[in-house]
């Protein structure tokens, strides 16, 4: 440190200028720049990362803090965990996410329990290739998909439920669609009649034979009345 002699207060006021700029450039660091992704592999849950690897994922790159494996860098990309975020990929080459829809069940479809069911959905990308299709039912995975077609079946049970479907890109962007649907108990459904005549127009005094049809793939039919009515 100078010591400071009588008259040297200019210098004085030129170190305490100094010491106010390395303070402020300390305080306000200059914004980070766009990564440039391109050459930067698509982070894989399958593979391991040594530290240091860097990767990128839904539009953004990291850099692996030590070895580790799964581990979604959006997800563990915290103050002490397995990545570091980079920044954000430089947006002139923005990927367009995948799109996704359900195709199999119908919205508010009803459902009998104890049958097989199939859930399916078509899953495109316009720029790429999709990775992977992701079904999720109440929050559970039911499966993931690699290719189409993107189908899982499923033994139904009693119950209101929201199916959901992920679809991943080849460069992490990711679509969500979703589909509610209920499932009734059918141990003991309302039969169903399908009733016939053997006339379509008829006269006063004319003759008409009705056939009944009863349809009931549960339990035998007890009884089946035939009421007649007079407009």
């Amino acid at each position: 440190m100078t010591k400071l002699q009588l008259g040297s207060i200019p210098i004085f006021k030129r170190s305490v200028n100094l010491s106010l700029m390395l303070t402020s450039s300390l305080l306000f660091s200059a914004p980070s720049l766009a990564v440039q992704c391109d050459s930067l592999p698509i982070w894989d849950d399958g593979t391991s990362y040594n530290g240091g690897a860097q990767v990128q994922w839904q539009s953004s790159a990291y850099q692996a803090n030590w070895w580790n494996l799964n581990a979604n860098p959006v997800n563990h990309s915290e103050p002490y965990q397995e990545w570091s975020l980079i920044g954000a990929c430089d947006a002139g080459g923005t990927n367009a996410a995948p799109s996704v829809t359900i195709t199999s069940p119908a919205s508010n479809a009803q459902l009998a329990s104890g049958n097989q069911v199939t859930f399916s959905a078509l899953a495109e990308d316009s720029d790429g290739e999709v990775r992977e299709v992701i079904f999720e039912l109440q929050g559970a995975q039911l499966a993931v998909l690699s290719s189409a077609p993107y189908q899982v079946t499923w033994l139904t049970e009693s119950g209101n439920y929201e199916l959901v479907v992920t679809a991943i890109d080849d460069k992490g962007a990711s679509t969500q669609s979703a589909q509610t649907f209920s499932v009734v108990d059918a141990s003991n459904q309302p039969p169903v009649v399908t009733l016939t005549s053997s006339k379509t127009r008829v006269s006063v005094g004319d003759s008409v034979q009705f056939t009944a049809e009863p349809q009931t793939r549960m339990v035998p039919l007890a009884r089946l009345n035939l009421v007649s009515m007079v407009h």
